[in-house]
């Protein structure tokens, strides 16, 4: 993307718990990048920028951010002014400024967490050992062919593959996987976990995906489905209610949906073979959410 008022090329590519930008600055000064929590806290050392933003009271995604040349000085950003010569800053707003004289290109890569900021230093590590776009940009092409390609198509005319492409391309988007090297944060309990050997997901939309999202991913994905349908019961057990999400956030689950259409979800997956999962505990779980939650 071009941004034309600034005169900043961006160009940019995504892993799974990381990421890598690539900034050109065509004009004339100094070039810039700023760092917002938006509310949280930061801190900068030489070429790196650490610190959290708080998603609600209780949730923090944490970064870790390096950029591959080392600025020529930092500093804090308040009311449209850096202090430089500081290198923390926390509260509403907390903004860290990096300042480069004599670059008009930079790279940026970062890796996130809800675990901490060291975690989200090894999940960079893990994932992006490059500043080159193009590198990690391939990497994804290759895993979404692999995901797409599950499933082909016959007849039809272009049109009709590209609605039927993008409508399997959005059946990925929910659930997500937030385990990070065998430990996940839950915000039903607020505590890290180990996953056991199972990936915890969460941000569903359950209202929604039970229709088509879920069963489609019975056929073509069914370990994922099962470790949602873990996911769920790992959700309900560590809440104070024991009840089934309605709809789960990374922030925990917002109650705000009558009825509960995630019992589809685990009764549907449970007939159709995917039964690796304590039906016991799925009944209780499903029972309370429909029979003692209310909108209130």
């Amino acid at each position: 993307v071009y941004l034309d008022e600034a005169n900043i090329e961006v160009d940019y590519a995504p892993s799974h718990q990381s990421a890598v930008y690539s900034l050109k600055f065509e004009k004339d000064g100094p070039a810039y990048l700023v760092f917002n929590s938006r509310n949280g806290e930061l801190k900068c050392d030489g070429n790196t920028v650490s610190g959290f933003q708080y998603v609600d009271k209780k949730t923090k995604v944490y970064l870790y951010a390096e950029t591959d040349k080392k600025p020529e000085k930092s500093g804090i950003l308040a009311s449209g002014t850096v202090k430089y010569g500081k290198s923390s800053v926390e509260g509403k707003d907390a903004a860290l400024a990096l300042a480069f004289s004599g670059q008009k290109e930079i790279g940026v890569r970062y890796g996130i967490s809800f675990i901490s900021s060291e975690q989200a230093k090894s999940n960079l590590r893990k994932e992006i050992r490059t500043f080159d776009v193009n590198q990690v940009a391939e990497k994804g092409k290759d895993i979404w062919n692999k995901a797409l390609s599950s499933i082909s198509v016959k007849g039809g005319n272009e049109n009709d593959k590209i609605v039927f492409y993008t409508s399997l391309y959005r059946v990925y988007e929910r659930m997500i996987n937030i385990s990070e090297e065998g430990k996940y944060y839950s915000a039903f309990d607020h505590q890290i976990h180990n996953d056991e050997g199972i990936p915890f997901y969460t941000d569903d939309w359950i209202w929604d995906t039970y229709r088509a999202a879920h069963p489609l991913r019975i056929l073509i994905d069914p370990e994922a489905e099962q470790a949602m349908i873990h996911s769920y019961l790992r959700m309900a057990e560590q809440s104070a209610e024991f009840w089934l999400p309605t709809f789960p956030e990374i922030t925990g689950d917002s109650h705000r949906m009558n009825g509960n259409h995630g019992v589809i979800v685990l009764w549907d997956s449970y007939i159709k073979g995917l039964t690796n999962f304590d039906l016991e505990t799925a009944y209780k779980t499903s029972k309370g959410a429909l029979t003692e939650k209310t909108l209130l």
